[in-house]
């Protein structure tokens, strides 16, 4: 079992979208099925194409789409998402949101979607079309208080750890911080 963080967009927006349909999503607006390339630059292409059109259109960019090296991060990202997520990892979405401010955890029962190529109508959180999805995800109803994990998990300052790190999707390798995370969740009952 691997162990991923899965970002639910900038300042947790997309949380309730998830808990709701069960599900775990990217905010990367990138029209493109990742499971059928496993091709770094097809990627890098698709977010350099969708850069351009916003553009054009005058729609708001992400920060990680207007330079080559965000746009390479990004793709690693959703590889990442679409390729290397497996049926029993467990995910762990930090919820950023001041009134929480815990980590939430599931555990993958389908693995990735690109949504429109299996369903005809749109999947919109707060008006903003999401495309990439974890299918299904178990969400555990208990989650981690950020406030009591120890620096392994929730690392302060700049040498980010665990769930800090700040890249949107991730495997946690660090064997201190999966070791950590796996006996906080004993510690609460959780699991999956």
């Amino acid at each position: 079992m691997k162990m991923f963080v899965v970002r639910a967009g900038k300042e947790s927006q997309f949380i309730e979208f998830n808990l709701d349909r069960k599900t775990a999503s990217v905010a990367f607006n990138v029209p493109i099925d990742l499971k059928h390339t496993h091709n770094l630059d097809t990627v890098i292409r698709a977010l350099e194409e969708h850069r351009r059109t916003s553009e054009v259109n005058g729609m708001p960019l992400p920060p990680g789409y207007r330079t080559e090296a965000g746009r390479r991060t990004r793709a690693i990202e959703l590889l990442t998402f679409a390729h290397d997520i497996k049926k029993g990892d467990l995910v762990f979405t930090p919820d950023t949101r001041p009134q929480f401010r815990d980590i939430l955890v599931g555990k993958v029962i389908e693995p990735y979607l690109y949504w429109p190529s299996k369903h005809k109508t749109n999947l919109l959180a707060d008006g903003f079309p999401i495309l990439h999805v974890l299918e299904k995800v178990a969400w555990h109803e208990k989650t981690l208080p950020r406030k009591k994990m120890p620096e392994t998990i929730c690392s302060p300052g700049h040498a980010k750890t665990g769930v800090d790190q700040r890249r949107t999707v991730f495997e946690i390798k660090n064997p201190e911080s999966r070791r950590d995370l796996l006996e906080e969740m004993r510690k609460r009952s959780i699991e999956l």
